[in-house]
């Protein structure tokens, strides 16, 4: 699940810059700077799980792109989902690379303590040793 398409990261390697071809927007500078926000992830997410045929999996945020990229500040789509994955006792995995995900940490804690989530942490260097 992605709150966002497109990626303020702008990482060379990244593989979801084609997705933004599907969108009519290119996939170099256009994929780093004109970033979509899924407005409605949290009512989404909440109709999804809560029907009767949903079957409780794990869903992973940031399948395709950072969901706490610098744009989550301002939106916080995941902030809000995260509170859906909780009231819901929804498993949720998680990959980032940006510090921000230390505002959810309450939240993250929670989940925790209900066995419910899987952080995955991305580092990247510029040191080559």
């Amino acid at each position: 699940m992605n709150p966002y398409q497109g990626c303020e990261h702008g990482c060379v390697y990244c593989y979801a810059r084609n997705t933004h071809a599907y969108h009519d927007m290119g996939t170099g500078i256009e994929f780093e700077s004109k970033i979509i926000a899924k407005m409605n992830t949290a009512e989404l997410l909440r109709d999804y799980i809560n029907r009767t045929s949903w079957n409780a999996s794990p869903i992973m945020l940031s399948g395709n792109t950072d969901c706490y990229q610098p744009i989550e500040r301002k939106y916080e789509l995941t902030h809000c989902a995260l509170k859906v994955f909780l009231e819901a006792k929804h498993p949720v995995g998680i990959i980032t690379k940006n510090a921000l995900i230390l505002r959810d940490l309450p939240i993250l804690r929670s989940l925790a303590e209900l066995g419910l989530i899987q952080v995955v942490i991305s580092i990247t260097t510029a040191n080559e040793s």
